[in-house]
């Protein structure tokens, strides 16, 4: 498989070279297809280091918006699905084998390495600099990045819930949390969940909700003003 072979090679490139070669290897294959699984391989062999999170995000960064929250939607199905009763593309991507399924820590350890390096992605300058004025032009695209964003938000919920037993991984998902709430102004935010407060799903609406309040308290804490 010509992803673990790169993910093999990616240590053994020459630094200067990295960005390029993997630019052109997603290109080729295409970021909506390959992009979240590339990264996901790259964090699992080599682990959440600032290095690897650094080259990640530059990775991330030559691709638009749009395909950045559409990997990072895929990326959190992915280590949800490290969570299910009969786990699929996980499995497959990660190379996890039916003896490690009945390691319930090493499952956990294989996601803590993917959740701590998730929140980094979401804090990520470029996104957080452009997804604001993309979401204001309120076109097609715009549509479209709402609808994203607002797919991220009840997903990092729904698997805060799923690992809150887990301290270590539930204090991931916080992270998680927080970062993605900072990427819109309230404004933005209140447009991008409308359609979550809508669902019948009382106890999402009562998250999205808690959600839009911790998001007022940080604007207040950095802005004493408002």
């Amino acid at each position: 498989d010509i992803l673990v072979s790169f993910t093999t090679a990616y240590e053994h490139i020459p630094a200067h070279r990295r960005h390029g070669l993997f630019v052109a290897l997603v290109e080729t294959l295409g970021p909506q297809d390959f992009l979240h699984a590339l990264v996901s391989m790259l964090v699992d062999r080599y682990g959440p280091s600032d290095a690897l999170l650094q080259f990640v995000i530059e990775l991330l960064n030559h691709f638009s918006i749009q395909t950045q929250l559409e990997t990072l939607v895929k990326l959190l199905d992915l280590i949800a699905d490290l969570f299910k009763p009969k786990p699929g593309i996980s499995f497959v991507l990660l190379g996890i084998t039916d003896d490690r399924d009945k390691d319930k820590k090493d499952l956990e350890e294989i996601a803590l390495r993917q959740l701590s390096a998730f929140p980094s992605f979401l804090a990520n300058k470029k996104l957080r600099a452009q997804i604001g004025g993309l979401m204001e032009k309120d076109d097609m695209d715009a549509s479209r990045l709402r609808e994203l964003y607002a797919t991220l938000l009840e997903n990092i919920l729904v698997l805060a819930d799923t690992v809150k037993a887990t301290k270590t991984l539930h204090n991931r998902c916080g992270q998680a949390l927080s970062n993605h709430l900072n990427l819109l102004s309230i404004g933005e935010f209140i447009k991008a969940v409308e359609n979550l407060l809508d669902r019948p799903d009382m106890g999402l609406r009562q998250k999205v909700l808690r959600a839009l309040e911790v998001r007022v308290e940080q604007e207040s804490n950095t802005d004493p003003a408002s």
